[in-house]
């Protein structure tokens, strides 16, 4: 169970990582902006194809380890 605890919290971390993708548009915007150049449009069809862009794949191994985590942790008797 350990083991599945431990792979599940680097998911997450992982998952909060490919969200910093918000973030890196508002970088290139400002870039944009204060350089006066455009290089959002050159640069982002290289992003999008990242592996940090897609969140599918990460999404499905954070439930999948929820999944395994329900089943071998014992019943809760509240």
């Amino acid at each position: 169970m350990e083991g599945t605890l431990d792979f599940y919290s680097e998911m997450v971390m992982l998952l909060h990582y490919s969200v910093n993708f918000t973030g890196l548009m508002k970088i290139v915007k400002k870039h944009n902006k204060r350089a006066g150049g455009a290089v959002q449009p050159s640069y982002m069809p290289r992003v999008l194809q990242q592996p940090f862009f897609s969140t599918e794949l990460l999404y499905n191994l954070i439930r999948g380890c929820e999944a395994i985590l329900e089943r071998l942790s014992p019943p809760n008797d509240s």
